[in-house]
């Protein structure tokens, strides 16, 4: 199930301030935001993606529960929720970015 969605940014001249604020929305748990103006779509699509390090992590998780059942990566146990956390970040990486 998806986050909650951030509201809009309504500065629609400085694509550091609405960065910042989809940074802050992704830090606190928003999985989306809401755009008032087309070419926000972009920045937001890109700063909403998983990062590197996120990817790398669902990677590891993914193929050390591929046997199946509860197992340990990096010390940390990994259950059924954890494994749809990483599956749901790599889904993340293939949607498209908009034009």
């Amino acid at each position: 199930m998806p986050g909650p969605i951030d509201g809009v940014t309504g500065n629609l001249d400085d694509d550091t301030v609405l960065t910042s604020d989809v940074h802050y929305a992704r830090r606190i748990g928003f999985s989306g935001k809401l755009c008032i103006h087309p070419r926000q779509v972009p920045v937001v699509t890109a700063e909403m993606r998983p990062t590197d390090v996120e990817v790398e992590w669902a990677h590891a998780i993914i193929g050390a529960s591929a046997a199946g059942g509860v197992v340990v990566v990096n010390g940390l146990m990994v259950d059924k929720p954890v494994v749809d956390r990483a599956r749901r970040i790599l889904r993340q990486t293939q949607l498209p970015l908009p034009r």
